[in-house]
């Protein structure tokens, strides 16, 4: 199962037009390259069920306390301990410990559940639409329709470029459903993962489905399905991740 073999035959082009997209919004080559959190940097927590801070960069060194989903912390520095865990189906989350503060408590944790990205909650409940947390925290800098295609494929996309370095297309072409895809640039794909593996957890409790699937597809890509919706996310050659949400009607 892959986005690439979609009704939607304007991948390819589709890809140009973003790469040129992205040239216009001056994303640099030194964004690419800090795929890890730097000190003094503001991240948020996107484990589930918290994530532990320890008093020293290992799984077994004594837990601090345990950090909620969502909340805020300060990196301190990076222990340059690396540590490989896997999860979302396999998928070989690689990340550093890293040194942070929290509500005055200083120890480390795990930076494959850390994002520069907050997690998709408002007022503590999970936000299950993923146009609705864009809206909440993202600074939109421009809309436009995409004239591309012919027939029921023509005039149906729009796109929308935000500040923080995010482009979204959307694609209704009167069928019984959609495509929205989403490019984060100066992202890991990990950090996407959780934040979509959140949601659908969130629309589990909300019992608006009965479960969710989770594979990894290949190396470089994770799949992410339920009732409604498939979620294709996938490593970007310049760096960055793009997000597919396929939705039925």
């Amino acid at each position: 199962c892959s986005f690439f073999n979609s009704p939607n035959s304007l991948d390819m082009r589709y890809v140009v037009a973003v790469l040129f997209i992205l040239s216009l919004v001056k994303i640099s080559s030194a964004q690419h390259e800090s795929q890890f959190f730097q000190p003094e940097e503001d991240v948020y927590i996107l484990a589930q069920n918290g994530l532990n801070m320890r008093s020293a960069p290992e799984l077994t060194a004594a837990k601090v306390v345990t950090i909620p989903l969502g909340q805020k912390v300060r990196v301190l520095e990076n222990s340059l301990v690396m540590w490989v865990l896997k999860d979302y189906g396999g998928y070989e989350i690689k990340n550093y410990w890293y040194k942070v503060k929290f509500a005055e408590k200083e120890g480390y944790v795990f930076g494959g559940y850390l994002s520069r990205f907050p997690a998709p909650l408002k007022d503590g409940k999970t936000m299950i639409y993923l146009d609705e947390y864009v809206k909440e925290n993202f600074t939109l800098l421009s809309t436009k329709p995409l004239h591309t295609g012919e027939g029921d494929y023509r005039d149906c996309m729009n796109w929308f470029i935000y500040e923080e370095g995010l482009v979204v297309t959307q694609n209704y072409c009167g069928r019984h459903d959609s495509y929205t895809r989403y490019i984060f640039e100066d992202t890991r794909l990990e950090e996407i993962a959780a934040m979509i593996h959140i949601v659908m957890l969130g629309l589990e409790e909300k019992g608006k489905i009965e479960s969710g699937v989770v594979y990894k597809e290949t190396e470089q890509t994770i799949v992410m399905s339920y009732d409604l919706c498939d979620y294709y996310l996938s490593k970007l050659p310049v760096g960055g991740v793009m997000l597919v949400e396929h939705c039925y009607d």
